[in-house]
């Protein structure tokens, strides 16, 4: 009786694996790559996020001489490039974040990586070959994708407690190194525990005069070394078991905040110039919402390796990693995600030379249809512009390079400005900057913009207040009118500027 249950299970294992398999066999051969209509928005795969997972990606799909295009977003680089320093990438024993990232693009780009700097606005993966819809310099289209490696990263926390949003960019930071230099000789604090609250805290002791890291733990999450380094440090000061609860000011700048010690329940004041965030950030996933499975916090499940729940799509970095959080971690994905795109992709029947002659085979097409002999047009003057016509001529943005050249430009000028306040190194403001260019353009001449480097005009820092990069002042007749801080969409900086104006 038992030799024929083992029997009889035996059998049904195997029933059940042919099941899976003939299931997996026939999921991969509804992907035929025969019944794609190929033209010159169709990609074998497309990246989506140009930080270093997406570019780790192009860089083992550029060397396989597999076509794709890396869609790189408005953060180039991620969220590494506002990391002043980084210390355990292997061969590089201390680096900047920005300069890292231009290392690696810039292999990408050697191994003839094609890098676009549009912006994703939307996904349709119910559909293959799935549907990308961006904005570039040209407007929107929508791309294809036979596959697609998913590699947006996470935006950084915000504590959401009184006066963080009314002092932001007054005081309230998510990047110290874009923002340290207008704290020299000032107390400040830096929210967090981990290895980024740990690197803020040791760029910004050889700027402040005195740093309060705040730990809401009785531990440092960061590396041993660091976390022995940052206690050693005199003006370096951590409160551990601390919650920052409100952010007090004096309706123009910082001026403290208000604490809770859990451990001794105890609330207080301490007086700051700044505060600066390191508690981690959310994954950047609200774009593939109903399109792939996600956990309970947003991140994308994946499986297998970098597999998620849509065959032919993969996810890398800290779009569907949680807890290790890693420069290192996020490459391998990267690497391991081409690799098995490239699996994917052979599974499907796709091989580079068979896009290229359905390509040749689509031209060769075109140029056999009969040509139909258009009329003669005879040329028509060009319309002469009247004064309140906007021009097609490029309008570009003035780079202001001093105190008295902003005077003459901004503040001596009747009509409307919009002032770029920026520093050279801050990976935000380098991100707003071809967003500035091109609103100038679209306003042509009905309104001025200036950019100003307030980290070489230190001068002109002091004197508009800022404490944050970037900082846009707008001007109307010479006098300030409206402000704000930090990065925005296009747009939502251009609703802004047509409110004001």
């Amino acid at each position: 009786m038992n030799a024929i249950k083992n029997v009889t299970l035996v059998i049904c294992l195997f029933f059940l694996v042919g099941c899976l398999n003939y299931s997996s066999s026939k999921n991969i051969k509804r992907f035929n790559i025969d019944n794609i209509k190929y033209d010159k928005q169709t990609y074998p795969v497309v990246i989506i996020g140009g930080g270093i997972g997406g570019l780790t990606s192009s860089i083992y799909l550029s060397q396989a001489n597999i076509k794709h295009i890396l869609i790189e977003g408005q953060n180039p680089g991620g969220a590494i490039t506002s990391a002043h320093a980084v210390c355990n990438w292997p061969g590089e024993k201390n680096i900047s974040g920005s300069d890292l990232m231009a290392k690696i693009k810039e292999h990408a780009l050697n191994s003839s990586a094609n890098i676009s700097n549009a912006k994703v606005t939307n996904v349709d993966f119910s559909t293959w070959p799935y549907l990308i819809k961006i904005i570039d310099n040209d407007g929107e289209k929508t791309i294809s994708a036979i596959s697609c490696i998913i590699a947006t990263g996470a935006i950084p926390n915000m504590l959401n407690i009184p006066g963080e949003e009314k002092y932001f960019g007054r005081g309230v930071s998510k990047c110290a190194t874009c923002d340290g230099s207008f704290y020299k000789n000032k107390t400040v604090a830096i929210v967090g525990g981990g290895n980024t609250a740990i690197s803020d805290a040791l760029y910004l002791s050889e700027i402040s005069q005195k740093i309060y890291l705040i730990v809401r733990k009785d531990f440092l999450r960061a590396a041993g070394k660091m976390t022995e380094l940052v206690k050693s440090y005199p003006n370096i000061e951590i409160l551990y078991n601390t919650n920052v609860k409100e952010v007090i000011g004096d309706d123009e700048k910082v001026t403290g905040l208000k604490i809770y010690n859990s451990k001794e329940n105890k609330e207080s004041e301490i007086l700051v110039d700044a505060m600066f965030l390191a508690i981690g950030a959310t994954p950047n996933s609200k774009l593939f919402s109903n399109q792939v499975e996600m956990d309970n916090f947003g991140y994308l499940t994946v499986k297998n390796g970098q597999k998620t729940s849509k065959s032919g799509i993969f996810a890398v970095g800290d779009i569907c990693e949680a807890e290790y959080k890693q420069l290192i971690i996020a490459s391998g994905q990267g690497a391991k995600a081409a690799m098995q795109a490239q699996k994917f992709l052979g599974k499907i029947g796709y091989k580079s030379e068979n896009l290229k002659e359905k390509s040749l085979q689509t031209k060769k097409t075109e140029n056999q249809q009969v040509k139909v002999e258009q009329p003669k047009i005879e040329k028509q003057p060009e319309p002469v512009l009247e004064k309140n016509e906007a021009s097609s001529q490029t309008v570009t943005v003035i780079d202001i390079k001093s105190a008295a050249q902003f005077e003459k430009e901004v503040l001596d000028y009747k009509g409307n400005v919009v002032a770029d306040f920026y520093a050279h190194w801050c990976p935000p403001c380098k991100m707003m900057a071809p967003i500035v260019d091109e609103l100038a353009n679209e306003f042509g001449q009905t309104i001025k913009f200036v950019k100003s480097d307030v980290s070489k005009i230190s001068e002109l820092g002091a004197n508009f207040g800022i404490r944050g990069v970037p900082t846009f002042i707008f001007f109307k007749d010479g006098k300030e009118i409206f402000r704000f801080s930090g990065a925005r969409e296009k747009e939502v900086f251009k609703e802004l500027i047509e409110n004001q104006f």
